[in-house]
């Protein structure tokens, strides 16, 4: 009993009688020296040696705590930079089939993963340690596993796991096995990290680099594009002014004024394509002013129509009012202009002869007014829809002879969005598009 409350206690057992059994007995439960009363010896002659055993005692007891108190320190600080760093350091011994883990917050955040249903020590089912790694990782992280512990080497395998959640989560596994003398394999240790936010990071990098080619792909496409758009009214502009410079047509009136309408049509065909540069220039770079008021979008229509019906009756297709509200939104009036001029010229020149182009405004979901423009056009493949309000994009190159730079759109889109609204479509090849934006009703 005193020992269990100082284990460094020397004790004296003195008897009256003894013996060599009573003698072990009393040795082996802790005793530090044993005495019988016939014994000459004093408690004096017994003193110096008593003394070196406390001493020896004391000294191994400060080393064994220094000792303890080092392996502590130490455990304490790997467990905090492996909790900085996201890590579980874990063993696994292959004769008891347990698990341990070194650093209890990372075994907390494994339990939420299914291959790891036991972290207690208790024995973990071989069949069942794979479970959490994510079905087509499997065969890959057991092959490589396999490999290296054949060759008694490091694997480093990182694989897609299961919460129980239902969330996929990444993770870095790095580890060792430790054989016998044998060959036997006995434990296996080593370190696994959560690198989830670091494949999102990756990932983010490379869709930003893919975005960044197809940006500059389309631009180039926009260049040569937007070169041979020039260069179209351009040479109409040349080849009918020289005609009228040379004197052809002169004595006919009716000609000579007919060549003067192509240069006009072609000169304001080039004034629409540089405004068009422009404007996406300015919008690009935040420089767009807006001048916001009350308003009714469907009054808007009336402004526009002069052109569009111009547009629609050179094509042979037909405009029609369709729904309408007086209801007001704040906006600007030039802007919205621009933007309902290019939904109805889109749905014009991309229709079919005799087709029809239905206008209007009506009050949608959540307090909202909704301006739409519906064609019986071509359509948009499905597989084309992600790409319709990218800059330079001109996804409905099989009309080949439809004029426009591809940024109409994007120009579009973007001023919608600066004027507090939202723009959406739905089109069905063959059928039409129907193209609307949202803007909150004052």
């Amino acid at each position: 009993e005193l020992l269990e409350h100082n284990p460094d206690l020397p004790i004296i057992m003195i008897t009256g009688k003894g013996s060599e059994s009573v003698a072990a007995g009393a040795l082996n439960i802790g005793v530090s020296y044993y005495v019988t009363k016939e014994n000459t010896r004093t408690f004096t002659d017994m003193l110096p040696g008593v003394l070196r055993q406390v001493e020896r005692r004391l000294t191994e007891k400060s080393a064994r705590e220094e000792a303890e108190a080092d392996a502590r320190r130490y455990r304490e600080l790997i467990a905090g930079i492996a909790r900085q760093a996201k890590l579980g350091l874990w063993e696994f011994d292959e004769l008891t089939q347990t698990e341990t883990y070194l650093t209890p917050d990372f075994a907390d955040f494994l339990q939420d993963i299914q291959s790891v249903s036991n972290l207690d020590g208790q024995p973990v089912p071989e069949d069942e340690r794979i479970l959490g790694v994510h079905v087509d990782d499997r065969e890959y992280v057991i092959a490589e596993t396999e490999a290296q512990l054949e060759r008694q080497g490091w694997w480093d395998v990182e694989y897609r796991a299961d919460t129980c959640n239902g969330e996929v989560v990444w993770l870095r596994e790095i580890g060792q096995g430790v054989t016998d003398a044998t060959g036997t394999l006995i434990r296996s240790f080593g370190m696994i990290q959560d690198i989830t936010r670091l494949k999102q990071a990756e990932e983010e990098s490379r869709q930003a680099r893919k975005q960044a080619e197809e940006a500059s792909m389309a631009k180039s496409r926009f260049l040569s594009s937007m070169s041979h758009e020039l260069r179209t009214p351009l040479n109409a502009i040349i080849g009918f002014a020289e005609l009228l410079e040379l004197g052809a047509e002169a004595s006919d009136p009716e000609e000579r004024a007919k060549n003067l309408r192509y240069i006009a049509d072609a000169g304001r065909h080039l004034n629409d394509l540089i405004g068009d540069v422009l404007d996406f220039a300015k919008i690009e770079n935040d420089v767009v002013d807006m001048d916001f008021q009350l308003l009714a979008p469907c009054e808007v229509f009336s402004e526009i129509l002069p052109v569009a019906h111009q547009l629609a009756t050179e094509t042979g297709v037909k405009l029609k009012e369709g729904r309408k509200s007086a209801r007001s939104v704040y906006i600007d009036r030039v802007r919205l202009r621009q933007i309902l001029l290019n939904l109805i010229s889109n749905a014009i020149k991309y229709n079919r002869p005799g087709g029809l182009v239905e206008y209007g405004c009506y009050e949608g979901e959540g307090g909202s007014l909704r301006i739409y423009v519906r064609d019986t056009g071509i359509g948009i493949p499905e597989e084309l829809q992600a790409q319709v309000f990218e800059p330079f994009d001109r996804l409905r190159q099989q009309v080949r002879d439809v004029p426009g730079t591809g940024i109409g759109l994007s120009i579009t889109r973007k001023l919608v969005e600066l004027m507090g609204g939202s723009i959406d479509f739905e089109s069905e090849p063959g059928v039409g598009s129907t193209f609307w934006v949202e803007f909150p009703v004052h």
